[in-house]
């Protein structure tokens, strides 16, 4: 929902002030919880590590995957 996706670019946002050690995983956790309002929570809360990572790399538009990791 839109709702979700601003309330998750106002904390990303918001990470950018902090100290960056804990950053990685507070992103990731705000993009699962993101990605969990728009896709079937059985599908996303179980995704982690390389699974996790292709998952990302399948939403991305063609034209921006050579960018991605």
């Amino acid at each position: 929902s839109r709702k979700a996706l601003r309330q998750a670019l106002r904390e990303l946002r918001q990470l950018q002030v902090q100290q960056e050690n804990h950053n990685l995983a507070q992103c990731n956790q705000i993009i699962k919880r993101t990605f969990i309002s728009y896709f079937p929570r059985s599908l996303v809360a179980s995704l982690h590590g390389i699974r996790w990572c292709e998952f990302l790399e399948q939403q991305l538009k063609p034209n921006k995957k050579q960018h991605f990791l």
